[in-house]
């Protein structure tokens, strides 16, 4: 039996032309790699059932949309489901679902995923992310990291608005802000931002890279991304998948967006520190901090998710 890896070629199903990559992709393929004892083939997401090659086992997991032509996968394929996300809960045909009761149980990263499948017959439950399990491989000791503040992806509100890290690394920031950065910077959140940017070396980053590169410089990329995330003072994004490795490693990080009622996050994020507006726009926030501490507490979220992370691991092993 031979091992395969995920990669993304973004053929450009209808409807769905990326004209960039998302790095994210390649970090829970990462995640995967992990397990495997060696990759013989890389086979693409987006055309699993076309694949044609020797029999290859293949861990499923990460950001799924099902359309016809590319339903099930290959008869050569033979998958683990964990992790997995499935983007058009609507459009799945009862092939589909015959698959995923041969192959079930099905671990599924957000409720969302496993309410559908549930309510279809087919026996699923919540594994949360494969990318939880990153830690075990880049992890830092605390001693080694830097005063680095990563801000991965922050442009939070359209794009007329400042973004994140202009904000906050603005002293007028709070006098100048807009109404609902006024709130978003408010009392304990402003706090805590301003604790880990006294002192600290601030750097952008995005996910999002060209088409242009080709699959080993994207997973040299997304490499690189975790061990510079594992060494970091702070990191503040936007991307789930920036967000879910970090808490792996125990780094302090704090998750915005302006819709946390998003179907992908459901179940997902659970242990992250996380700001953003509900589906009403009204503010929220979660933070693993006490009251009157302004440190974002990386060990409870850790500890917790941890036991989603042991499990997703037993799983991998056993699988391989």
């Amino acid at each position: 039996m031979k091992y395969g890896l995920l990669t993304y070629k973004y053929p450009g199903r209808k409807g769905y032309r990326p004209s960039e990559v998302n790095i994210g992709d390649y970090i829970q393929s990462i995640a995967a790699r992990q397990f495997l004892p060696r990759v013989d083939v890389l086979v693409d997401r987006d055309s699993v059932s076309f694949y044609s090659g020797d029999p290859v086992k293949l861990i499923m997991n990460g950001w799924w949309h099902i359309y016809e032509g590319n339903e099930i996968t290959s008869s050569a394929v033979m998958p683990l489901y964990v992790s997995y996300h499935i983007s058009n809960p609507a459009g799945l045909t009862q092939k589909a679902f015959e698959h995923f009761k041969k192959y079930s149980p099905i671990g599924c990263r957000d409720f969302a995923t496993m309410n559908c499948l549930l309510n279809s017959g087919v026996n699923a439950y919540l594994s949360s992310c494969l990318t939880l399990t990153l830690g075990k491989t880049y992890y830092v000791p605390e001693e080694e990291r830097t005063n680095i503040v990563y801000f991965v992806d922050c442009d939070f509100l359209d794009g007329a608005q400042p973004s994140w890290i202009e904000w906050c690394t603005s002293r007028k920031a709070r006098q100048i802000c807009s109404f609902p950065m006024k709130k978003l910077l408010r009392d304990q959140t402003w706090k805590l931002i301003e604790h880990y940017l006294h002192d600290a070396r601030i750097e952008k980053r995005s996910h999002m890279h060209p088409l242009t590169l080709d699959d080993n410089e994207r997973f040299q990329v997304a490499d690189q991304f975790l061990r510079d995330y594992s060494k970091a003072r702070l990191v503040v994004t936007s991307r789930l998948h920036c967000a879910l490795p970090v808490l792996s490693l125990g780094v302090p990080v704090l998750f915005v967006h302006k819709n946390l009622q998003d179907c992908r996050y459901a179940g997902t994020l659970d242990w992250v520190n996380k700001i953003g507006f509900d589906q009403k726009h009204n503010f929220t926030q979660h933070l693993f901090a006490q009251e009157g501490q302004y440190l974002l507490s990386s060990s409870l979220p850790t500890k917790l998710a941890g036991v989603y992370a042991d499990q997703l691991r037993c799983q991998c092993q056993q699988f391989v």
